[in-house]
């Protein structure tokens, strides 16, 4: 399977910086890079598809999902060279993220060969707070992130800096974050994430769970429950979520704890886009709760606490 990390952020960021850093340190030795046609990243050592973004829209379980169709064709063209090891694609400043996550969740015939590494969203810390009055998709890029750089910290004071953070991580309390230059960061910060398998985790960092600001309405919320929920009722609970609150919800991330069930569960999701699967067994002496953080639009935390708590077992 090859892995491909997508980069987004706002224009000015730093995205074809963050390129340029990763392949003066070897690390695009034997990538491919699809970017837009606009971009401006050039080399003749890299191997740069362009393309010119092209909606389609799929069918499954009922629902209907956006996906890039220059995404598919690049990614199919990229396979039939048999020369990548690695796949980045790098978005426009204001795209949402969404259509290409979910191009290599529901494409079939992409799932056989490469496999999501990680979003990547680079944060301009000296103008992030203004963005995110005036651009709804600088609030939906970090809500996507598995890893953040916050790029330019040398740039802003550390009032700028600390304010910056904390809006970011209201919004995403789960990605990785790094104070960037450049964005020089260790290239194993990024280039072995594999957050869409869901042998991954939830491993989210319990100081940065806060109660989110509304940032053009998107917000996170966390749910804990302690006691077992039963298995049907969560099941109808997902296909609720998926259904009703899909569009809205941007990520979702989180651990189940199902009564009768002796391995740990994980939920993992992008907009109507949900799985689960059990990774390990409960440790002994392990806490067994259920934690689901939720990432979304206009989400109403009450409705999903009552609906969730409304799934523990008699």
């Amino acid at each position: 399977m090859i892995p491909v990390t997508i980069v987004t952020g706002c224009s000015g960021a730093g995205k074809t910086t963050l390129l340029h850093h990763l392949q003066s340190t070897g690390a695009l030795d034997k990538a491919a890079v699809i970017v837009d046609d606009s971009s401006h990243i050039e080399s003749s050592s890299l191997r740069v598809f362009k393309t010119e973004e092209k909606m389609m829209t799929i069918s499954g379980d009922f629902l209907r999902y956006s996906v890039r169709a220059d995404v598919i064709k690049a990614v199919n063209q990229i396979l039939d060279e048999k020369t990548a090891s690695h796949i980045f694609i790098e978005t426009t400043g204001l795209a949402d993220p969404a259509p290409v996550v979910q191009t290599f969740l529901m494409a079939s015939g992409l799932q056989q060969h490469v496999e999501i590494n990680a979003v990547i969203t680079v944060v301009d810390t000296c103008h992030i707070q203004s963005q995110l009055q005036q651009f709804s998709e600088a609030a939906v890029q970090i809500a996507f992130a598995d890893v953040i750089l916050m790029n330019k910290s040398d740039a802003a004071s550390f009032k700028e800096v600390e304010r910056a953070e904390s809006s970011v991580l209201s919004l995403n309390p789960f990605a990785d974050m790094y104070q960037v230059s450049y964005c020089r960061t260790n290239p194993e910060n990024l280039l072995h994430q594999y957050s869409f398998n869901l042998e991954h985790a939830l491993t989210m960092r319990q100081e940065r769970v806060t109660e989110p600001p509304h940032l053009n309405d998107l917000q996170s919320h966390t749910i804990t429950i302690s006691s077992p929920l039963d298995p049907v009722k969560v099941s109808a609970w997902i296909q609720w979520l998926v259904q009703k609150r899909g569009d809205n919800l941007l990520r979702c991330k989180g651990i189940l704890h199902l009564e009768g069930q002796t391995e740990v569960i994980v939920l993992h999701g992008v907009h109507t886009f949900l799985s689960c699967h059990s990774i390990r067994r409960w440790h002994p002496g392990e806490e067994k709760k259920t934690e689901i953080v939720l990432i979304g639009k206009n989400l109403c935390v009450d409705e999903l606490k009552r609906g969730l708590k409304a799934c523990q077992a008699a």
